[in-house]
């Protein structure tokens, strides 16, 4: 695909994977980045970086297990740059613990980033998508472990990176002549998702 022109959102784009991707999409060309992230802090300095390569860049302070927070962003994103040609539902977060000892404050939560994030991000995008005049694609951040299986005290996470993986080959199936869907499972990265409990919402 050529890059060059084209508009992206990309959630928990401010470190790790997601500002990989950030400037691997500067490097190609790409035209206007939307970096959505719960750290503000780590947006901002993303959007920094993209805006001095030239890119027209902007942070928004985005949780990704907010469907209202999803709709404003999308909202926002094709308000300021008329529309959205690639999408990757990055945003992420996992706990360490055994599978009967997670508590049940971190099932909730880690259901809502890891599963309904990425589940609204497609849908509230997705549909949007359909609607303009050129294909557009989502790309979905799982994991190796949502292809090769689990370690110990990820049981909960490798769960939720299976479905994820599940979800985008349905996506593809249900949509793939009018989306363009894939999804990426990469191994260990520097990135800040084992610190994002800070960042977590008062009712989890």
């Amino acid at each position: 695909m050529d890059i060059a022109g084209k508009r992206a959102v990309i959630t928990g784009g401010g470190n790790g994977i997601g500002r990989g991707i950030a400037m691997a999409l500067a490097e190609d060309g790409a035209a206007k980045i939307v970096i959505a992230d719960i750290n503000p802090t780590d947006g901002e300095r993303t959007a920094d970086e993209l805006r001095a390569r030239g890119v027209d860049a902007v942070a928004r302070k985005v949780n990704v297990a907010s469907l209202d927070e999803i709709e404003a962003l999308a909202d926002s994103a094709w308000e300021r740059m008329g529309g959205v040609d690639l999408l990757f539902n990055n945003a992420g977060a996992s706990r360490l613990a055994r599978a009967f000892d997670i508590s049940d404050q971190d099932i909730a939560w880690l259901i809502q980033v890891n599963i309904m994030g990425v589940v609204n991000g497609s849908r509230v995008f997705g549909r949007r998508m359909l609607e303009q005049p050129d294909k557009g694609w989502i790309t979905n951040t799982s994991s190796q472990a949502g292809i090769l299986g689990s370690k110990q005290f990820l049981a909960t996470y490798t769960g939720q990176q299976h479905f994820v993986v599940g979800w985008t080959a349905a996506l593809r199936d249900d949509y793939g002549d009018s989306l363009g869907l894939r999804v990426v499972c990469p191994g260990l990265v520097a990135s800040h998702m084992w610190q994002i409990g800070k960042a977590r919402p008062e009712e989890f």
